[in-house]
């Protein structure tokens, strides 16, 4: 049953899914691909104290579509669709969870790729998207190094690795693959 903890819960087999550690030991993890090559875009809570799973939201099926909702407004509707390898995932100050990015297709030589940033508050247990396109392989706008700009963003990238800093006020993106995969930046 979905937000109730049970030792009978247990997430599907999955390879290349986020995962990340909240402030309280909790282990989360969300999306991925399964043995089929189908995409996941559920989310589940490992609790080490209790040595339970629950699931917190997302689709029991593979493939679903993204519900956007509009930026930065939290709403229960609000969830991102099916994706793999989004590997850039922090925890805030606050103890959300932020995801960028990843794989939103499995078929064909060239996946396509995402540049979403979604927040998901745990205590409200509510998606947002906080920044990046609503369509496949958007472009990227790099700006002036070291410039902040309104228009600056990533381009739909996977494989990257996020992370804030000490202060938590500043976060880091680095690196990934673009859809002419396995091209890698290092940006």
């Amino acid at each position: 049953t979905k937000t109730v903890e049970s030792s009978a819960n247990v997430p599907g087999s999955r390879a290349a899914y986020t995962h990340v550690t909240d402030n309280h030991q909790n282990i989360w993890i969300f999306g991925g691909i399964n043995a089929t090559g189908g995409l996941l875009n559920d989310i589940w809570r490992y609790n080490p104290y209790t040595n339970n799973w629950v699931w917190l939201g997302g689709s029991q099926t593979t493939g679903a579509n993204g519900v956007y909702g509009t930026k930065c407004v939290a709403d229960s509707n609000n969830i991102p669709g099916g994706r793999y390898e989004n590997r850039a995932c922090w925890t805030d100050k606050n103890g959300n969870l932020w995801f960028f990015g990843g794989f939103i297709s499995a078929s064909g030589n060239i996946p396509d790729l995402s540049n979403e940033l979604w927040l998901y508050c745990i205590e409200s247990n509510k998606w947002t998207l906080v920044n990046g396109d609503t369509f496949r392989n958007p472009p990227g706008s790099w700006g002036a190094k070291g410039v902040p700009s309104s228009t600056n963003k990533p381009d739909g990238r996977g494989g990257s690795i996020g992370w804030i800093d000490k202060s938590f006020a500043d976060l880091y993106l680095f690196g990934g693959s673009n859809d002419t995969f396995p091209a890698c930046y290092n940006d």
